[in-house]
């Protein structure tokens, strides 16, 4: 069992919690033994690790920390033991036994976050949690089965945002993280607005999150390291100048499910909504909408390890460069097997679908797609690659707009014969839109 560590924004406080199970000022804390000036009854308190201890340590110290026993006696309690250790001895500061915290960041050289320990529940109560400083678990050292920490929404959507030209998250080798519900963004937008997990072994799950940071100079996310991992499902991504998404993980994977990469009209995401630039292990885009990206829908470049992309079931569209586009250096490059199946790509000013790269083949296997009233064309390919990609037999010619009102993105398909009637199992009917 572990930790639950609840957050308001509004009724929360980092200095006396209303709600706590004990407080009081220490004989001092080192290594795993928080030492209490008194003897304090505890009953109700429990010492699996599900509660926790907040000590007032100074600045730049861990402060919170998992109970594991009671020395004396849950009742005649002299002392806790704890499963993280304090990084000093520290005396006569205050300590609190539960409670809701209110911020993230009351101490800005060592945030909340980074004491967060492997598998802890940090539940967030709908408010604005400003930081500079967003590290989960960075206080901890992590192994590749470790349980991830869970941030999570109690009400409502909470915002967690960067206060500053600061990184969105930032996470040491082999940290895993959930976040379910809430919103990731910034009050600058600078080219620091992103989440960057580059220590390798990270496994990192987005589930409803929003990432909104108009005009961020950056991708948002950047992962770079060796085995990570990244899960998204029903999330809304907008704002990046760059591209939203770049995966450079060597033999990592990726998954979107059921996501949308807004470019805004095409204000965001220049180079492209999403970016495959290395050699992860396999990448999957299923049921997600791409739309109205400054560059290409998807960009896959050619270097980097070989790969496989699924492209299944998406909306691929009114992006002004290519739908999927792909860019390398002849004789650098390594071989990708890349399968486009049951999606929509349309209305790009560029190609629908475009292998620019000279050197090695890729793999193509695009079948049952829409690929409809792209500016340049359905598909193109060097002259090396031997007709790859190409419209598959089964392809669906379109003779209409499919969708039922591009002008305000509305990409769910209408029943005008030749468009949405054709299409009813090879495009998105719901999508997210960042609410």
């Amino acid at each position: 069992m572990t930790a639950i560590i609840p957050y308001n924004a509004s009724t929360g406080s980092d200095t006396a919690p209303s709600d706590s199970d004990g407080s009081g000022t220490n004989a001092d804390w080192s290594g795993t033994t928080v030492t209490l000036n008194e003897t304090v009854d505890f009953t109700g308190v429990a010492d699996d690790g599900t509660d926790y201890v907040w000590v007032d340590t100074p600045a730049g110290s861990r402060k919170l920390a998992r109970i594991t026993a009671f020395t004396g006696g849950v009742s005649t309690c002299t002392a806790l033991v704890t499963a993280e250790s304090s990084d000093g001895t520290y005396t006569a500061d205050n300590w609190y036994v539960n409670g809701t915290r209110q911020t993230l960041d009351a101490d800005t050289t060592n945030s909340d976050s980074r004491d967060w320990a492997p598998g802890w529940t940090i539940s967030l109560a709908s408010g604005t949690y400003d930081h500079v400083d967003f590290f989960p678990g960075a206080n901890t050292t992590w192994g590749e089965t470790d349980a991830p920490i869970r941030i999570e929404a109690a009400s409502g959507r909470p915002i967690i945002r960067a206060n500053g030209n600061f990184r969105l998250m930032q996470l040491e080798a082999d940290v895993g993280v959930h976040l379910e519900g809430v919103e990731l963004t910034s009050t600058s937008g600078g080219s620091s607005s992103f989440i960057t997990a580059t220590g390798g072994g990270n496994h990192i799950r987005l589930i409803d999150v929003v990432i909104d940071v108009a005009g961020a100079a950056s991708n948002f996310f950047n992962v770079g390291g060796t085995y990570a991992n990244v899960y998204a499902r029903g999330c809304y991504f907008t704002g990046s100048t760059f591209t939203g998404f770049d995966i450079l993980s060597s033999r990592g994977g990726a998954h979107f499910q059921n996501c949308t990469f807004d470019g805004q009209g095409e204000t965001y995401f220049g180079n492209s909504g999403l970016a495959f630039t290395q050699g992860m292990s396999g990448v999957v885009l299923s049921n997600c909408l791409i739309y109205d990206c400054a560059g290409d829908g998807v960009w896959i470049a050619g270097y980097g390890f070989g790969q496989m992309v699924s492209i299944d079931n998406c909306t691929i569209v009114d992006n002004a460069g290519d739908g999927i586009g792909t860019t390398g250096t002849a004789g650098t490059d390594y071989p990708k097997i890349i399968q486009v199946t049951e999606s929509v790509i349309a209305y790009n000013g560029g190609y629908g679908i475009n292998d620019s790269v000279s050197s090695p083949n890729h793999l193509w296997w695009c079948d049952y797609n829409a690929v409809y009233s792209n500016t340049s064309g359905a598909f193109n390919s060097t002259t090396s690659h031997a007709g790859e990609p190409a419209a598959g037999p089964n392809d669906i010619t379109l003779s209409a707009d499919p969708f039922t009102n591009r002008a305000s993105d509305d990409y769910s398909l209408n029943d005008t014969a030749g468009g949405g009637a054709l299409l009813k199992d090879a495009a998105l009917y719901s999508i997210p839109d960042g609410s």
